[in-house]
């Protein structure tokens, strides 16, 4: 019940509805397809298809799909980790992150996939 009520777009105060492009918008919509939700918020740019074409909304999708690319070829993802920022020097938490940021990407990259052609 709380999926729709709840907001994760970083253009939300643009015009009151969330973008569907955003990077939190795509993380948020993977989410959810992943965790096999039906109910949604709606979104401005709901076709993934449609916003590969859109010059001005697609900077996001091509910054992850790059990432994913890069993941794939390199599996450097924890040097990114790194560059982020201050990690925790425990090396349990450090592989939790880690872990976490390499789940992320592929959950993203299932959704894209799911969604390509729609």
């Amino acid at each position: 019940k709380a999926v729709p009520l709840s907001v994760s777009c970083s253009h939300w105060h643009r015009e009151h509805i969330q973008c569907g492009h955003c990077l939190p918008c795509l993380i948020r919509r993977a989410s959810v397809h992943h965790a096999g939700f039906d109910d949604d918020a709606p979104y401005k740019t709901k076709r993934l298809k449609t916003l590969i074409k859109e010059k001005d909304t697609r900077d996001d999708l091509q910054a992850v799909q790059t990432a994913i690319i890069r993941l794939k070829q390199t599996n450097n993802y924890k040097s990114w980790l790194r560059k982020s920022g201050p990690i925790p020097l425990d090396k349990s938490i450090r592989n939790a992150l880690e872990s976490t940021l390499k789940r992320g990407l592929m959950e993203v990259e299932v959704f894209i996939q799911a969604n390509k052609t729609s």
